[in-house]
């Protein structure tokens, strides 16, 4: 699956803000509107991160509550 996509749906599940989508993966609001753009790939730690949050919704629900 396109992972701009996966970024979306991420984003709409938890109903974050870009900028928290940013904090959350250690980017930039700058990177995360490029990823979306299609102007830069998301880099490959990010996408990994991003599979283990869907993959597993207990661990993002455990970094939430450790923020």
């Amino acid at each position: 699956m396109n992972e701009i996509l996966l970024l979306r749906n991420f984003k709409e599940k938890y109903n974050l803000t870009w900028a928290t989508v940013a904090s959350i993966f250690g980017r930039s609001m700058s990177s995360v509107m490029q990823w979306l753009s299609g102007r830069r790939r998301i880099p490959s730690s990010t996408r990994r991160l991003l599979r283990i949050f869907i993959d597993h919704p207990q661990v993002f629900n455990s970094y939430r509550l450790g923020k």
